[in-house]
């Protein structure tokens, strides 16, 4: 009775062991992977570099804001996190013509990291900014519009009562959707619920949230 019951606590003792070890190695693995699956994720996509090729602002306050903007929106496209799940995004495309449309998701975040403006056709992996603060000092009744752009001008205008008085994620977030039609992404310019899906709003709401959740003032 004894042997067997010293017997019964040893193999007792040798299955908790294995267990044990079997359990460690299950999470060793575990982590083993994550690890490479951050990494596999943070080559997918390249260095980025953000460049003011041209600034103009009223006065040097809005310019220094100007280029707070600049800095983190470049950190934000380079963070891993934000890779990840922009990676992960699904598109709409509500232009029926639109020649990105038949891109996929990968093919899209390549072509946003590539920073092949229609202006600077090189795949440089580098925003050229052109950037002006201009006009409206006070934000007027009865509409939402923040700034303006044109097909032809690789200048990204936003009104002075934007860039002085929302908070930095929402400039930063406005910026990556302008930025984003510089490089042949586009929507339709009345209000639908597919809207919000096309690549500028969700790329531009992308970029706030992280620029929100990394960085606070």
């Amino acid at each position: 009775m004894i042997c067997r019951r010293w017997g019964n606590v040893c193999c007792f003792n040798i299955s908790r062991e294995i267990k044990k070890a079997f359990m460690y190695n299950i999470i060793l693995v575990f982590f083993s992977l994550l690890v490479i699956s951050t990494s596999t994720y943070a080559q997918e996509l390249p260095q980025f570099n953000v460049r003011a090729v041209r600034l103009r602002a009223t006065d040097s306050r809005d310019e220094n804001r100007m280029r707070q903007a600049l800095q983190i929106f470049e950190k934000v496209m380079n963070d891993t996190a934000f890779q990840r799940k922009l990676l992960d995004t699904t598109f709409v495309f509500d232009l029926p013509d639109d020649p990105m449309r038949t891109l996929s998701p990968k093919q899209i975040c390549d072509t946003l990291f590539s920073g092949k403006e229609w202006y600077d056709t090189d795949t440089d992996h580098t925003a050229d900014i052109f950037w002006e603060c201009t006009k409206r000092r006070i934000r007027p009744p009865f509409t939402s519009t923040i700034g303006y752009g044109n097909p032809n001008d690789s200048t990204i205008n936003t009104y002075i009562f934007f860039v002085r008085n929302r908070k930095m994620q929402d400039i930063v977030g406005n910026l990556a959707h302008e930025w984003s039609h510089k490089i042949g992404f586009d929507h339709r310019p009345d209000n639908h619920p597919e809207r919000e899906r096309t690549v500028p709003y969700l790329f531009g709401n992308l970029v706030e949230k992280f620029a929100k959740k990394i960085y606070s003032w």
